[in-house]
């Protein structure tokens, strides 16, 4: 691996025990900020990534005085965001009933990315994401208004 590879930066939301962090930590990557709201987790992140500045709390209520002070100047390289999966879920009887707030979580990720003048954020979360709904008896999917939001929240004009 080459030392230059180390410059790229990464902030970790939705971060859970720090998948996404140890996969990037191993191609080269430098996580700087994790956001996760499980305390178990969080526990298990700290330990396993003690570099990192790990923020416990729920991600609607981060702030940047939380945030920037750990952030280069010019910005991240990447936002991560792994929204909780239970909404989009097809296991179980009940599967796609989910319909709450969960499902809009995206619009944190983008906060701070536009926050953290990130240059690309990374979606992660189960195929349902593609093809469920704003609301039972919507047609607009989820993912369309995921993509309007990017666009409109910062410089997102690649599709």
């Amino acid at each position: 691996m080459s030392d230059n590879t180390m410059n790229f930066t990464h902030i970790d939301c939705f971060s859970g025990p720090g998948g996404i962090c140890t996969g990037f930590h191993a191609a080269g990557l430098k996580t700087l900020v994790a956001i996760e709201y499980i305390k178990s987790c969080v526990d298990t992140y700290s330990a396993n990534h003690p570099d990192v500045h790990v923020i416990y709390s729920d991600i609607r209520d981060v702030k940047e005085d939380q945030v920037l002070p750990y952030i280069p100047a010019g910005g991240v390289d990447i936002v991560s965001s792994g929204m909780p999966c239970e909404t989009f879920s097809t296991a179980g009887n009940t599967s796609r009933s989910f319909y709450d707030d969960r499902q809009f979580l995206f619009r944190e990720g983008i906060r701070i990315a536009k926050m953290t003048n990130a240059k690309l954020i990374l979606f992660e979360n189960v195929p349902a994401i593609t093809t469920k709904t704003v609301a039972k008896q919507s047609d607009e999917l989820i993912v369309n208004v995921l993509k309007k939001r990017a666009r409109r929240s910062w410089i997102w004009e690649l599709y």
